[in-house]
């Protein structure tokens, strides 16, 4: 396996670590708050844990060869998971919130999430990246013919 190949499934990791734990924060900050049900945090868990555990799958199997694996991830994550990420933060500046307004009222939880969102945000493209450099197209080319 190339060390592009590697360093894609290592920032792929790290993006599905980001997730759970912005999904554990806000988990946490809902039933704490009350804004919450105990059904729908179980919800919010499962659907996120099929998530990142086929995410995971997938990451496996890019790392053995598997190009199908590689597109998914790319085409899956790498735009509409990407989109989900950014949506929020820019709908809510369309909004007209202002983000010095929003650090003055900020707790530690928001830090937290938004320290996470960024380190997601950031480790998707730079995984995309890694996943389409020359060493790992090389890879990757014997599985999409073996599988023709």
């Amino acid at each position: 396996m190339p060390k592009s190949v590697h360093y894609a499934s290592i920032l792929w990791i790290i993006a599905v670590a980001a997730g759970v734990g912005e999904t554990a924060i806000h988990v946490a900050e809902g039933l704490f708050s009350g804004s919450l049900t105990g059904g729908a945090a179980l919800w919010q868990v499962t659907v996120r844990a099929i998530i990142y555990g086929t995410v995971t799958v997938a990451i496996v199997a890019m790392r053995r060869g598997a190009n199908w694996a590689r597109w998914t991830l790319a085409l899956v994550l790498g735009t509409v998971g990407m989109l989900s990420l950014l949506i929020e933060p820019i709908t809510w500046l369309v909004a007209g919130n202002s983000v010095s307004g929003l650090l003055a009222d900020a707790d530690s939880g928001l830090y937290a999430i938004t320290a996470l969102r960024v380190i997601h945000v950031a480790a998707v493209p730079a995984a995309l990246i890694a996943m389409f450099a020359p060493t790992a197209n090389r890879y990757f080319r014997p599985a999409a013919v073996a599988m023709r």
